[in-house]
């Protein structure tokens, strides 16, 4: 499921950003062009960072634990993109979904690897593939026709 997450993550930010450049009626805010690069952008330097702080975590609390408190933290991204009405803020958001990205692929490699019998490990790599890529082409095409905050709604249910 977290896989998922992280595709509908990833596939928001296209249509999105389109959306509010524009400001269009039912957009919340608009985002400069400076603003929207760094929306687009910081995603990849949180995740680039997410395996910098993921030991750390998982040698405290476990694998496990981590993996949980990274699917915690994107159930919280996206309730907060309904409310949030700042572009800085968003990029805030943006960054901590990337940083979680990063985390999760290397805690769930480590969890697969320790849990999963080496005949598994493939065809489990496989599946989370075909997962993210399920969430990313939803996500495109979801972001892509509803508005700014029923996309952050209906993410928010899912």
């Amino acid at each position: 499921m977290q896989q998922c997450l992280i595709g509908i993550g990833w596939g928001w930010t296209a249509p999105t950003l389109k959306k509010l450049q524009k400001a269009e009626s039912n957009t919340i805010l608009k985002m400069t062009t400076e603003q929207a690069s760094w929306m687009a952008s910081i995603n990849e330097m949180g995740r680039m960072s997410g395996p910098v702080i993921a030991p750390l975590i998982v040698d405290k609390i476990g694998r496990r634990s981590t993996i949980v408190v990274a699917a915690l933290s994107l159930l919280i991204l996206w309730p907060s993109l309904i409310f949030l009405r700042d572009a800085n803020l968003i990029i805030v958001e943006r960054l901590i979904f990337g940083i979680t990205n990063g985390m999760f692929l290397i805690v769930s490699s480590i969890y697969t690897a320790e849990n999963c019998s080496p005949g598994l490990r493939a065809a489990m790599g496989g599946v989370l593939t075909v997962v993210y890529s399920g969430g990313y082409f939803v996500e495109l095409v979801l972001a892509t026709y509803l508005s700014y905050k029923t996309t952050a709604i209906v993410n928010t249910i899912i």
